[in-house]
């Protein structure tokens, strides 16, 4: 019932087609952007507008490339995971297939992924029993069965096998010794940061644990200063509540584990805590020039660089119609070019990505 190196690039599969989106979505089949004529669009065509990819519309030296990419923080998570009876068997009938194998084999993954690499994780597990009892003290849930370790790692698997799901959960108890142990890696490394993950199916009775005072401890984690987010990976039935616990941790809704996909899960795992990873999104560009001549407005090129795959030249979008692509924050004097919305969210997701600016001056 119930870090210190970087390599996200995997993430960025789906996104590439989001920003593509502001380079050729709009076409009308004649390798034009209607929004711009002058815009490269998947074909790779163009006549010379604004982001048509034709750097060289001025002279002499005057111009140049801007470039801006995210800021990456090493990641540090606190795994709190549910090995109660329920995982297996509650009176519904037997759970091993639908919520333990699909759970274990998910966080195995994840922490076996050589893109979680700049990240590191300790691992705790609830309920601690004794004499058939849960036991309710935060401080002991807050003690690691596998210490902090460097992502990726096999001594996470090593642990999860000798698990067998037990006893009852004592949530509210586990929840507060893992935002404990967030929070002292937090205050020991204050340059990164630290998230607690919880892994379970829900159910909390153990030790007076409600979902209630669940959400409370998780929200207080997530109001106080260092901030702990919490990210909700789930099984079983309990999902509506289980993305309540992960909207008061800061990270929406929970990642629920396919039963006949739990790689799934564990993608989407490393993506959510990457993007608990970056600090802010390089939306904006300001194009300078040295000795007074001004920006040529139709000869730059705006280009995503993903962490993994090829660049993408964006659209240009002067009234950012659809929220893709990019526009002049101003219409005269200093040129700054600015992503639109949607292409400025989706750079958000990717956090060795980088977008430049290409541009040149009037002759």
């Amino acid at each position: 019932m119930k870090m210190r190196r970087i390599a996200y690039g995997a993430i960025v599969t789906g996104l590439v087609a989001v920003l593509l989106a502001a380079c050729g979505s709009e076409s009308d089949g004649s390798g034009k952007n209607p929004l711009n004529p002058g815009a490269l669009d998947a074909s790779g065509e163009g006549d010379g507008g604004p982001g048509s990819g034709n750097p060289d519309g001025g002279a002499g030296t005057c111009g140049g490339t801007v470039t801006s990419s995210h800021k990456v923080v090493p990641i540090n998570l606190a795994v709190m995971f549910d090995t109660s009876k329920s995982l297996v068997q509650d009176p519904d009938g037997d759970n091993t297939q639908t919520r333990w194998v699909p759970m274990t084999q998910a966080m195995k993954a994840f922490f076996a992924d050589a893109q979680t690499a700049g990240m590191s994780a300790s691992l705790h597990y609830f309920p601690i029993i004794n004499r058939d009892q849960s036991l309710c003290v935060p401080e002991m849930y807050a003690e690691p069965v596998v210490a902090r370790t460097a992502l990726p790692s096999v001594s996470f698997a090593a642990s999860i096998d000798q698990k067998v799901p037990a006893g009852g959960s004592p949530m509210e108890s586990a929840m507060r010794g893992a935002v404990a142990a967030a929070q002292q890696v937090a205050k020991a490394r204050p340059a990164e940061r630290a998230v607690v993950v919880l892994a379970t199916d829900g159910g909390p009775n153990d030790c007076s644990s409600t979902y209630t005072n669940v959400l409370n401890v998780i929200a207080q984690a997530k109001a106080a200063s260092p901030s702990i987010a919490t990210v909700v990976v789930a099984v079983g039935p309990e999902t509506a509540n289980l993305n309540r616990l992960a909207a008061a941790g800061g990270t929406q809704k929970a990642i629920v584990v396919p039963p006949g996909d739990p790689a799934k899960a564990a993608q989407e795992l490393r993506a959510r805590l990457a993007s608990l990873a970056s600090g802010d999104a390089p939306c904006s560009l300001a194009l300078s020039v040295a000795d007074g001549r001004a920006v040529d407005r139709n000869a730059v090129t705006v280009t995503f660089t993903p962490g993994s795959g090829q660049p993408a030249t964006l659209a240009y979008n002067a009234t950012c119609a659809g929220n893709t692509g990019w526009q002049f924050l101003d219409s005269a004097g200093p040129a700054t070019v600015a992503l639109c919305t949607a292409s400025c969210n989706a750079l958000a997701s990717d956090y060795k990505g980088s977008v430049s600016a290409t541009y040149a001056c009037v002759p």
